[in-house]
């Protein structure tokens, strides 16, 4: 879990814990479209005391999709559940609280698949209630995908996202924070399908064909900021101190969250999109689970890889690069067909 910059959320979640519960929303406060929508650019706003939307709304919107929050999980493998998008390709989410963590899962996995989108969402483990920043970031990602005609089409569900932290904040709740990565497929008029990627912080993601790598993503960490600058080699920075800590997250306090537009990749029938939080990410690099998973078969399969891998490496016990990192992990794996 990666752990903010900020000061104020350097708190104990284990006194908050059984406060995930959400205040029941009046649908007679609904704001207007405008208080909905806000600043696409999230600059600083005044703060709204209506809810962005109703919770019927937000069923509503929410009635077709799948959120994993990993509750009652064994183990990561234990919390899985297949799902096939409307492209025709099938995807296996997943989600637990780990090995030797804090007794609570700040990480979400969710699915779209009307509108082919898969969201993975890691809640910061360093501040209080990241699994509220991360089930609000979801829910909003998924309820308001936006559409392929625009340039970032999650602006305003991360403004919506924002605004009801906000409003959590304002009832008292001690600020969260998450990060998040997506993956949305899409067609183009050659019938050429694409992995439309977009993320926050340093949730993984992971392309696969043929058993090599054809796309990883780039961390928003003081890591990666050591890498670019040369001051460490890409081998030091699987031991580096700061691997965990984020330089860009969403949050009530995210006046101006920079958000990247969507890089679109290539993709053909066989290839598999991973998406982690860095409870598989910081205990596997990217070449171990090549080497682990080759020769699977089915995104049950990785997963199931993955799972025994991550335990063992939590517990101690595993014989790999990086050290053992206990954790919350979050991972979905899109087979493309």
């Amino acid at each position: 879990m990666p752990t903010p910059t900020d000061p104020q959320q350097e708190q104990d979640i284990d006194k908050l814990l059984g406060q995930v519960a959400m205040p029941a929303m009046n649908e007679a406060d609904v704001p207007s479209l405008d208080e909905m929508i806000g600043d696409s650019r999230f600059k600083k706003k005044q703060v709204l005391k209506k809810p962005v939307e109703s919770d019927i709304d937000l069923a509503e919107r929410l009635k077709d999709c799948i959120v994993l929050d990993g509750e009652g999980a064994e183990s990561l493998a234990d919390s899985m559940r297949e799902c096939v998008l409307q492209s025709g390709d099938k995807v296996y989410g997943a989600t637990d609280k780990g090995i030797g963590y804090k007794d609570i899962n700040q990480d979400r996995v969710g699915v779209n698949p009307d509108k082919n989108l898969v969201v993975v969402a890691d809640g910061i483990g360093g501040g209080t209630n990241g699994e509220v920043a991360a089930q609000y970031l979801t829910e909003s990602l998924l309820a308001h995908p936006g559409d392929d005609t625009t340039v970032n089409p999650h602006l305003e569900a991360l403004d919506m996202a924002r605004d009801r932290l906000v409003r959590e904040k304002d009832r008292g709740r001690r600020n969260s924070s998450t990060c998040f990565a997506s993956v949305q497929i899409t067609n183009d008029k050659a019938d050429t399908k694409y992995a439309k990627i977009i993320r926050v912080g340093d949730v993984k993601v992971l392309i696969i064909r043929d058993r090599e790598i054809i796309f990883e993503s780039i961390d928003e960490s003081l890591t990666q900021q050591k890498l670019d600058r040369g001051e460490i080699t890409e081998e030091e920075a699987l031991f580096d101190s700061d691997r965990h800590i984020i330089t860009n997250d969403l949050s009530a306090y995210s006046d101006n969250i920079d958000v990247e537009a969507p890089y679109s990749k290539p993709v053909k029938k066989g290839d598999i999109i991973l998406i982690m939080t860095d409870g598989i990410s910081d205990n596997l690099t990217p070449k171990e689970i090549i080497k682990w998973t080759r020769g699977t078969k089915t995104p049950e399969q990785i997963i199931q890889i993955l799972s025994r891998l991550t335990d063992s490496q939590m517990k101690g016990g595993g014989n790999f690069k990086m050290p053992g990192k206990p954790d919350n992990r979050g991972v979905a794996v899109i087979h493309v067909s």
